[in-house]
């Protein structure tokens, strides 16, 4: 790749859809459309596939990740990194070759932290991390959210899982801060231009080009998402 892959991770309902809607806004940054779940759909599944042109073909033909970025063709490549760079690549050439930067999200991606760290020395890893009880809330906001999910082992199950990616997200920012950051969710809704002119820095692109992003903010914080938030008395 030419320029540094941008990686947006952190955990469900942390505001990583809002930040991909936000970059993508740049006239010089796609992120793709879609969580891209490369580590669940290609981990040990891989290698029962066969190798790259298997996986590769499974992605075009039966992936429902696919639907969304509409890819024909992948190049041609050997191992799973020559997959994930193609598929990236292969949106940005595909639907927005004019820009420079391409970037992907998914939950918990930062779990595979040693593996992106290793195929990507130069990558950008950019997450949020959200207060847990507005995290929480927001999850519960979800259509697709059973009532077994709002029992004590589901928050319990949410809380380990906050704190793993907090943790990680937190190390990363600190061990390599040239090339990972972490933001607060609430201080970059607050204040959403100081840290997007941060980030435009970060990347070495100008912050004129970026449109005003509080209506993507307004249109990610849903109404019923705010209704539950006050039920559950969390006081901002």
């Amino acid at each position: 790749m030419k320029n540094p892959i941008i990686i947006i991770g952190g955990i469900s309902r942390s505001g990583k859809s809002m930040l991909r809607d936000i970059l993508s806004s740049h006239s010089n940054i796609t992120i793709l459309p879609t969580g891209l779940s490369f580590f669940h759909y290609f981990g040990a599944d891989y290698d029962k596939r066969g190798g790259y042109a298997e996986n590769a073909a499974w992605f075009l033909s039966s992936c429902r990740k696919n639907e969304k970025l509409k890819l024909t063709k992948l190049a041609e490549g050997k191992n799973r990194r020559d997959l994930f760079v193609n598929i990236a690549e292969g949106y940005r050439k595909t639907h927005f070759p004019q820009k420079k930067y391409v970037g992907v999200y998914n939950h918990y991606i930062e779990n595979h932290s040693d593996t992106i760290l290793e195929w990507f020395p130069d990558m950008r890893y950019i997450q949020l991390i959200r207060r847990p009880c507005d995290n929480y809330a927001s999850i519960l906001a979800t259509k697709n959210v059973s009532y077994l999910m709002r029992l004590k082992g589901f928050v319990v199950n949410f809380c380990k899982k906050w704190n793993k990616s907090t943790s990680i997200g937190t190390n990363l920012s600190l061990k390599y801060p040239n090339r990972c950051k972490v933001y607060s969710f609430e201080d970059f809704k607050r204040n959403p231009a100081y840290y997007l002119k941060d980030i435009c820095k970060w990347l070495a692109l100008a912050y004129k080009e970026m449109p005003a992003p509080n209506r993507i903010i307004n249109r990610k914080v849903c109404f019923i998402e705010k209704k539950i938030i006050e039920k559950l008395c969390i006081r901002r």
